[in-house]
């Protein structure tokens, strides 16, 4: 394991700096292009991260020492990011403590729906139909990502599972707020 010339103080975990801390202990060493593109087509559909937020969480995480930083020698001279012992300690405790928050849905369909009846002239079932188009397609788009994964990290396909879940249950409310708003 890589480990930091002085590690630096101890801080607590966000999400994000998980985020950074698991892909690195999952993935191995990465730039942070490479995590970013990893996080669109995996976590991003459930965990949105900004880009910006990642190289500040980076540095942040280097700073604590939980993360080291490698510049290529030649060629593109990228930065490869590693985790170090103390990365993966705080990873551990983050996993271990208990998730006491409720599960948010933010969804500006139903926000709009909430609203709709403010503008008498707007369409439920209008708004439903989009909304029956948008979930088709992200459905799509998890079974696209679930044919991908070749039982290589099984915990991780299960969050597929419920991105699934989820949409066909969304698909099936915005159809019956479709047919009977």
């Amino acid at each position: 394991m890589i480990e930091p010339a002085e590690p630096g103080p101890t801080i607590p975990l966000s999400a994000s700096s998980a985020v950074v801390l698991g892909l690195l202990a999952t993935g191995g060493p990465q730039t942070t292009y490479d995590i970013m593109g990893y996080i669109k087509v995996s976590i991003g559909y459930f965990w949105p991260f900004p880009m910006s937020q990642m190289y500040a969480e980076s540095r942040r995480l280097e700073a604590a020492g939980y993360i080291v930083g490698e510049q290529e020698p030649a060629g593109r001279r990228r930065r490869r990011l590693s985790i170090t012992d103390a990365g993966r300690a705080a990873l551990t405790e983050w996993l271990r403590t208990p998730v006491d928050r409720q599960t948010e849905i933010r969804d500006i369909g139903l926000l709009k729906l909430f609203f709709v009846d403010a503008e008498p002239t707007l369409s439920p079932s209008q708004l439903a139909a989009e909304q029956v188009r948008a979930h088709t397609e992200r459905l799509t788009e998890y079974r696209a990502i679930a044919a991908t994964f070749a039982g290589d990290r099984p915990l991780a396909e299960r969050t597929v599972e419920l991105g699934i879940a989820f949409e066909t249950v969304a698909i099936e409310f915005w159809q019956n707020v479709e047919h009977d708003p």
